[in-house]
């Protein structure tokens, strides 16, 4: 016979229709797959993607509670949701800046009054706005206990404007 590499079979007519008939599909795709669709990849595919991670897209807000009818059940019920959203994210933004503020005194210990008065001032400021925003109405609270709380310090700093209640 020959040797290895040589076929028997290669001037068969079958395998040689067979052959033509694969080479039929393959030969294409396989130019497609080397040309084209790298290509393809790099400007049509890779322009229509978000340049960002999946974790890090950003939800479109829906209408504020005062942008609600009053009888706009679903309108009110997506609003106190984003609310308490937004609620859960000030939160950890402030846990994240006690964090900061406790490593930065644990590691500057004895002179901790200057090196960490920065970190002291950002959390001392966002503790504040989020007691001013979310504060003094309990655990269960709406975004409609939230608007009453606005309108009333308003009104109150309307009706009073030499008290300052939230010096800074």
């Amino acid at each position: 016979m020959g040797t290895a590499g040589d076929n028997p079979f290669k001037d068969n007519f079958i395998h040689k229709f067979l052959n033509g008939a694969f080479n039929l599909l393959d030969k294409p795709t396989r130019w497609f797959r080397a040309n084209v669709r790298l290509y393809a990849a790099e400007k049509v595919v890779e322009s229509n993607r978000p340049s960002y991670p999946y974790y890090h897209r950003k939800y479109n807000r829906v209408p504020t509670i005062d942008e609600c009818y009053e009888n706009d059940v679903l309108c009110i019920w997506e609003a106190d949701y984003q609310y308490k959203l937004d609620q859960e994210v000030e939160s950890r933004i402030v846990f994240i800046l006690r964090d900061r503020r406790d490593d930065c005194i644990l590691n500057e210990q004895p002179n901790h009054m200057l090196r960490c008065k920065k970190q002291m001032d950002d959390h001392d400021l966002a503790v504040n706005n989020y007691f001013i925003k979310y504060g003094e109405m309990g655990a269960h609270h709406t975004v409609i206990d939230a608007l009453m709380k606005q309108k009333h310090r308003l009104v109150y700093e309307r009706r009073h404007p030499d008290v300052n209640l939230y010096p800074e």
